[in-house]
């Protein structure tokens, strides 16, 4: 918890340290002019890879199918079709 609200603190700041520029509505075949881009760069407007969510799929997964209720299932089923018991 405590690294997402640095996280978004990171962010804020960040936000906070761009100055207003320019809106281009450039042809989208051509994109941007060079000078445009380092005007924008210069400004503080430039993209920042976005971090992965905090768990991955396969680990939500393994959380939820290995819990201990279910183990207690599979020990329950065991015993139930185990005919000489435990």
């Amino acid at each position: 918890m405590a690294r997402s609200r640095n996280k978004k603190t990171e962010i804020e700041e960040e936000i906070e340290k761009r100055i207003p520029t320019t809106r281009y509505n450039p042809d989208y075949k051509v994109g941007l002019t060079a000078q445009q881009v380092q005007e924008h760069r210069l400004h503080g407007w430039v993209n920042r890879a976005v971090d992965p969510p905090s768990k991955t799929t396969k680990e939500i997964v393994h959380e939820n199918v290995f819990t201990y209720l279910i183990f207690l299932v599979l020990l329950f089923c065991y015993v139930w079709l185990d005919p000489s018991g435990i």
